[in-house]
């Protein structure tokens, strides 16, 4: 049979030409296409089983059934007529909250750096510290951080979404309500998010489509021109693929909200999507909004304890925990069953024997009858083996052997002969075991961080950002919410001390300077009251930032104003850097870095100047009362027999030479140099 490989090519071609990248579709099509490959990612977790592996950690984690949605209420009766006892005993929970809380104790202090030691860069990290500091107070960015380590603990991975949102921010217009804008951050879970699952790196995939549902009249509001589309699309709890409400409600309630799904697509830009791609999408497949995509990468960051390996699903200890739980909750239930049944005291009696059983009767207790001749005596059924309880114990040990997590860090109160320092190095394996975690969790809020700052560079274009900062910063930080917010992508984001952001810490650090003289009284119960640490380093930090910004200046050619107010001292030693760059020793002929170089040489040697005129102006102040100058013990003269030095004696060059004439002019004695000794001496 002969096979036309032509003609077969040519019919694969017509159905989908190889050559089209689904990203590429037109806006008709692209809708489409987002849900067919919802549809086949959410097929795909189902298959591996995952869907319901995750329904079961949440409904345990949360207190509920792990076989139902519903809440466990106190002590189940299971069974034809309720015979069987069941309990949740919800020492799973215990363990992932004590990891949660190892994690998150501290909460996030934000600490921004710039990339490189440009005055404005170190401005903008100073002026991002702020604004982060803001939005965790006052938006509770912590709250989102932490339910991203949830997810992390229950469902193998959490993610935050950071997006703008403009119907976020402050309403402004005389017509209509409108708002300036701002951040939005949300938590997608595992059932939200859309990956290439053949992708086993997140920071190389090239594309997500994350679900979210919307209030109707918010999409009505947002995108009027598809008005009966979104009155058309189904509510997001009636939809099939809503596998999320399997996992977190049992779906009783649905008909109290109208929200509707929708689907966001984020292409990053690469060679073969210039630009990527942002596409809003309802669950019919109507496109609400079709653009580049507007943020400079992909803003969904994810959370994982561990790896899965060849997947991107992640992998987390409720996996371990979870049959170990099934097993406890056993364990404890047998033996509540057995109290529930036999907890009422049973008497044998013999079939013959004349007893009066009123008394017993109204006690409750059953009569069992036994063989003539025995006398009558309780039955003891409600002993349950030494076994079951060490088989109970064994269950959590082993929870804690397989968490990481010790005893003690749960609560667990010393005994009998145990030495407090055990229990603290027994606390302290906890924090050990789950560093490599912590360490992800800090990089994983760094990163939420960063993205945020870039965000408001490229949105944030309303002045209404200064009221963050305050009316004391408003001199140095006029430029937020303009084209200078463009130079946020040279600062970047991590996790500092967070003792600067507590009481104890703020009065520790206070006291501190306060003792090397650092601050002032005031400048204390400042720091005490507000918490306003920054006050107390900004005159220092502003002007090692504005010495920086002379050392640019001098490299562009330009001369700054040398000022008696200045820190002569601290001047010279961070303009004297530029003369250590081995660019300019090696200047040569390079006219450029010659200019350079004499504008800095010149530039120091008017702060030595200065600082000579200081240094003669306090001589007179720190010398004994009573005691007569030196120039008139020494009969007034000059050069090696007494009197003040000259500017040679001095060592200071030409252009300190006119400042030094005048401090002399104006009478001030300059301290008299040391002669060297004579041979003999």
């Amino acid at each position: 049979m002969e096979i036309n490989d032509t003609e077969d090519r040519d019919n694969r071609s017509d159905e989908r030409p190889l050559s089209t990248y689904w990203a590429h579709l037109d806006t008709e099509d692209i809708g489409r296409e987002m849900v067919t490959r919802a549809d086949q990612f959410f097929d795909y977790l189902e298959a591996l089983g995952l869907v319901e592996s995750w329904r079961k950690y949440v409904s345990a984690y949360h207190g509920r059934d792990v076989n139902s949605s519903y809440n466990v209420r106190g002590i189940e009766s299971l069974g034809d007529s309720g015979q069987f006892k069941y309990v949740n005993e919800n020492q799973f929970r215990s363990f992932l909250r004590t990891m949660h809380n190892t994690v998150t104790i501290n909460p996030p202090a934000f600490d921004c750096r710039s990339v490189n030691t440009d005055a404005s860069a170190n401005q903008l990290a100073a002026l991002g510290t702020t604004i982060l500091d803001y939005y965790v107070k006052k938006k509770r960015l912590d709250l989102k951080l932490n339910v991203a380590v949830e997810q992390a603990l229950t469902m193998d991975a959490g993610y935050c979404l950071v997006e703008w949102d403009l119907n976020e921010g402050r309403e402004y217009g005389q017509v209509g309500a409108e708002y300036d804008g701002d951040l939005l951050i949300t938590n997608p879970t595992q059932l939200d998010v859309v990956y290439d699952p053949s992708v086993t790196d997140w920071s190389r995939l090239p594309w997500v489509i994350v679900r979210q549902t919307l209030p109707r009249v918010q999409l009505l509001e947002q995108y009027p021109e598809a008005h009966d589309a979104i009155m058309k699309a189904p509510r997001a709890h009636d939809s099939d693929s809503s596998r999320r409400w399997i996992v977190y409600e049992p779906s009783l309630f649905r008909d109290l909200s109208d929200d509707v799904e929708v689907l966001k697509l984020f292409h990053k830009r690469t060679l073969y999507s210039n630009g990527g791609r942002y596409v809003v999408s309802l669950r019919t497949g109507e496109v609400l909004f079709d653009s580049p995509l507007p943020y400079d990468a992909i803003p969904l960051h994810r959370l994982v304890m561990a790896e899965h390996s060849g997947a991107l699903h992640g992998h987390c200890p409720a996996r371990e925990l979870m049959a170990l739980q099934e097993g406890l909750n056993s364990i404890t239930s047998a033996m509540l069953t057995n109290f529930a049944a036999f907890g009422i005291q049973y008497v044998t009696v013999p079939h013959d024997a004349d007893l009066d059983t009123s008394y017993l009767d109204t006690g409750g207790l059953t009569l069992i009858k036994c063989q003539p001749g025995q006398e009558p005596k309780a039955l003891n059924l409600t002993q349950i083996p030494q076994v079951s309880f060490q088989l109970r114990e064994a269950f959590i040990a082993a929870m804690a052997e397989v968490s990481g997590v010790s005893e003690v860090s749960r609560g667990r109160t010393a005994k009998a002969g145990e030495a407090g320092a055990a229990m603290a190095l027994q606390a302290s394996m906890t924090a050990q075991n789950i560093g490599p975690f912590t360490a992800d969790y800090y990089r994983f809020a760094g990163e939420v961080a960063t993205t945020m700052l870039h965000m408001l560079r490229t949105f944030g274009q309303n002045p209404r950002t200064l009221s963050i900062l305050g009316k004391s910063a408003s001199g140095k930080t006029t430029f937020v919410g303009t084209k200078d917010l463009a130079n946020f992508d040279r600062v970047i984001c991590e996790l500092g001390n967070p003792s600067s952001h507590t009481f104890v810490g703020r009065q520790n650090m206070a006291t501190e300077m306060a003792q090397r003289g650092l601050i002032n009284a005031e400048q204390y119960i400042e720091i005490l009251s507000t918490g306003n640490i920054a006050n107390a380093f900004e005159p220092v930090r502003e002007e090692m930032n504005y010495v920086r910004q002379e050392n640019e200046w001098m490299m562009d050619g330009r001369q700054p104003m040398v000022l008696r107010t200045d820190n002569h001292a601290a001047h010279i030693a961070v303009h004297t850097q530029i003369l250590n760059n081995a660019d300019f020793r090696l200047a040569g002929d390079d006219p450029q870095k010659v200019q350079v170089m004499q504008l800095v040489m010149a530039h120091i040697q008017e702060h030595e100047a200065m600082l000579q005129q200081e240094q003669a102006a306090m001589m007179p102040q720190m010398a004994p009362q009573g005691a007569a100058p030196q120039g008139a013990q020494q009969g007034g003269g000059g050069g090696d027999e007494g009197g003040a030095p000259t500017t040679d004696q001095l060592g200071l060059t030409p252009a300190a030479a006119p400042a030094v004439g005048q401090a002399e002019a104006a009478g001030t004695s300059l301290p008299r140099m040391p002669r060297a000794p004579t041979p003999g001496q």
